[in-house]
C-alpha cells in the first residue's frame, strides 16, 4: 500500500482503528509503519500542511466574523447562535495561527539541529 495512501486515511479518520479499516490494513501494520522514520516525516509534513491549510481557510473568513460582530452590536439584534459562532471562529483562528507558527518555528530548528 503506497504511503500517501495510508497518510490520506490518517488524516481523513480519527482512529487508527478507522485508518486501517479504509485502508484494508490492521492497526499493527499501521503501528509497524509508523516506525518508519521516513514515513513519520511524510506524515508529520502532511500533518503540518492539513494544519497550515485549515488556518488560512479559517483566516480568509475572520472578516466575516468581525463582520458578524460588528452588526450585532450597530444593530442590537439577540442573536446569540450568531454572536456565538463569530466569537468561536476567532478565537479558535488565533489558537490555530499560534499552533501553526510553532509547527513551523519547531520544524526549523529541528532542520537547523540536523533532524534528530
Amino acid at each position: 500500500m503506497p504511503d500517501k495512501t495510508i497518510i490520506a486515511a490518517l488524516l481523513e479518520n480519527a482512529t487508527l482503528e478507522a485508518a486501517a479499516k479504509q485502508c484494508g490494513l490492521s492497526v499493527r501494520q499501521l503501528y509497524k509503519r509508523r516506525q518508519n522514520p521516513d514515513f513519520v516525516r511524510q506524515l508529520q509534513q502532511a500533518q503540518t500542511d492539513a494544519l497550515s491549510g485549515t488556518v488560512r481557510f479559517m483566516q480568509k473568513h475572520t472578516a466575516t466574523a468581525a463582520e458578524t460582530l460588528v452588526e450585532i452590536c450597530e444593530n442590537g439584534q439577540q442573536e446569540q447562535n450568531r454572536l456565538n459562532a463569530a466569537r468561536v471562529l476567532l478565537e479558535q483562528t488565533a489558537r490555530l495561527t499560534e499552533t501553526a507558527d510553532f509547527a513551523e518555528r519547531l520544524t526549523a530548528l529541528e532542520e537547523m539541529a540536523g533532524g534528530d
